[in-house]
This record gives C-alpha cells, structure tokens and sequence, in this order.
C-alpha cells in the first residue's frame, strides 16, 4: 500500500514538473530576500562628522554603512556591532537592521 502511496506521488511530480505553462518569477523589489542579505560584524566608527557617516571597522577593513538608524549609531560608536543587509553598486553596505552585541552574557542589548 504505501509503495503504491510513493509511486502515486512520484508520478503526480513528474507530471507536474513537466506541464507546459511555466510559472513566471515575481519581480524582484528593491527589498533584498532574506538569502540575500550578509552580516557585516565590527566595531562602529564616524567616517565624516559633516555628513555624518558611519562605518563598521572589520580587521582589515571598513566597511562604509548607509543607515536609517544615525541616532543609534552615535550612540554605539566604539563597541561592537553586527549588521544585516547588503552591498549597494558604489560599495557601500545599506544595513536593513544593526543590533549591538552583547559584551558579557546576561548583557541587555
């Protein structure tokens, strides 16, 4: 009975994949899917008090951060962090989101 089960199911997918209207994809936004996004982890900087613009310090690099949260920012400056989001065509990384990382467990972030 369940070899039956199988085989019905197989054979209702090989059906399927093979049917002649194919399934368009949907547009792609300017929102990143969530398997596009990557984890920068560093210390913040301020790259340029006039602009202002912030910066994730990696060990060998900068990385320049596009940001909605400047307040936030400014008020981690020095301490660890980690941003999700994803590279803009200029290099710059657009942080969706930026969360402090805790220093010591227990620690409220």
């Amino acid at each position: 009975m369940r070899r039956n089960t199988i085989l019905l199911g197989l054979a209702l997918a090989l059906v399927t994949a093979c049917g002649k209207d194919a399934v368009a994809p949907a547009p792609r936004s300017n929102v990143p899917a969530a398997s596009d996004l990557v984890a920068v982890v560093g210390v913040v900087e301020l790259v340029d008090a006039d602009a202002p613009l912030y910066g994730i310090r990696q060990e060998d690099r900068l990385v320049v951060l596009r940001s909605d949260r400047e307040a936030f920012l400014s008020a981690v400056i020095g301490q660890e962090v980690v941003a999700l989001g994803h590279y803009d065509d200029d290099g710059a990384f657009r942080a969706a989101s930026v969360e402090r990382l805790a220093s010591k467990p227990g620690d409220i972030m």
